[in-house]
């Protein structure tokens, strides 16, 4: 579904074809034509080249080393969970003080569950190194931690979600109604000039949570189209994988989206009545509800409680508004980390939104209720600077 927003209008016959004999059924091969260049020369080589091309920049700077104990915890986890089948990690992972359980998000090492799988059968069959956490009770900075030929191997992950997030970005813009031209451009820019180039070389789970986020918009934008419940359901299923990246995404974008589902965007919206509009939002939400419980059932099992996200709501966040405003103008205009200093393309986010609330106001509350939402839960995060 996804795949056919990417897909130009057919109107380029390839010279190789055009020159080709028409002689008994012109319109049949007129019809080859149009099916050939549709399929091999139109529908693919905007978005391959889109991905190639991020991916080749990408991979030319990979480090292929951890950076943060976060994506170290993660990408170790994931053996436990694969090879020992538990959900303790035994020996404990020391990196200052001892994880015996990962505290982060299980999206991304779920994720790096079947590149293990594939690195054991390929490049580690007699090697230990792909199965064990590096211990030694000695050292509790294990440099093997941050720098090991398994999570070398294993580096192009985030890259890679990276460059499939371009190939959507695009998507979205033709979506919203973008030219051709202009979608190629926002993909250009987002996955080369703008800070998710930067993190296609960490190890977060943030490319993972943006390539979901990014995928659902575009199928629910697809959805209200003929309010196709198919659609809203495999948008629901999308954004409740990106649950598991990132628990937040549940009440970020996924509240507005269920409450735009209630929003008839044309005549082909919900039918009246109370089920006539029922029916769209329980597509989209029962999938995400079902997501939902499988990571309180993960995080039950890890951290013994139906209700723990893995974070302490009470001492690493702060809802106060005299922490919210400083932590917001913050994210966006300190030299530390200010968006709209270290990218000030950004600011053309504003006239954007401006222009599509004016043409689609359904559009542009679910924009709007995404990226505000998302900028204000994550000012409420007690150390918003990072260290800075």
């Amino acid at each position: 579904m996804i795949l056919r927003t990417l897909m130009p209008k057919p109107g380029i016959i390839p010279p190789i074809l055009s020159a080709l004999p028409m002689r008994i059924t012109p319109l049949s091969v007129q019809k080859f034509h149009l099916r050939f260049a549709s399929l091999f020369c139109l529908r693919w080589w905007l978005p391959a080249a889109i991905l190639l091309t991020c991916l080749v920049v990408y991979l030319f700077f990979l480090p292929g080393h951890h950076f943060s104990i976060d994506g170290v915890v993660m990408f170790q986890y994931a053996k436990t969970l694969l090879f020992k089948h538990s959900f303790i990690m035994d020996p404990p992972l020391l990196w200052g003080s001892e994880f015996r359980t990962s505290k982060w998000p299980i999206g991304l090492t779920l994720l790096y569950m079947p590149v293990l799988a594939l690195l054991r059968a390929t490049f580690f069959r007699e090697s230990s190194e792909i199965t064990e956490i590096p211990y030694d009770p000695a050292n509790l900075f294990n440099p093997a931690l941050l720098d090991n030929r398994p999570y070398l191997y294993s580096s192009w992950v985030n890259p890679t979600l990276t460059a499939l997030t371009a190939v959507l970005v695009y998507a979205l813009a033709l979506e919203i109604g973008l030219s051709q031209r202009k979608a190629v451009l926002a993909a250009l820019i987002f996955g080369l000039a703008s800070p998710a180039a930067v993190y296609a070389r960490f190890d977060y789970a943030q490319p993972l949570a943006s390539l979901l986020v990014i995928g659902a918009v575009v199928l629910l934008l697809r959805a209200r189209r003929r309010w196709s419940p198919g659609t809203l359901a495999a948008a629901g299923i999308v954004l409740g994988f990106g649950v598991l990246a990132r628990p937040e995404i549940i009440v970020i974008p996924a509240f507005p989206m269920a409450l735009l589902v209630l929003w008839p965007a044309s005549s082909a919206g919900p039918q009246p009545g109370l089920w006539g509009r029922l029916k769209p939002v329980m597509a989209f939400s029962l999938p995400l509800a079902v997501f939902l419980g499988i990571n309180q059932w993960i995080n039950y099992s890890r951290f013994g409680s139906f209700l723990s996200v893995g974070y302490q709501p009470g001492s690493e966040f702060n809802l106060s508004p005299l922490h919210i405003l400083p932590a917001l103008a913050g994210n966006l205009i300190s030299p530390g980390r200010g968006i709209l200093l270290f990218f000030p393309l950004s600011l053309l986010a504003l006239p954007g939104l401006w222009k599509i609330w004016k043409q689609d106001r359904w559009l542009g509350v679910l924009l709007a209720a995404v990226t505000l939402g998302f900028l204000i839960f994550y000012s409420t995060w007690k150390d918003w600077g990072g260290g800075i």
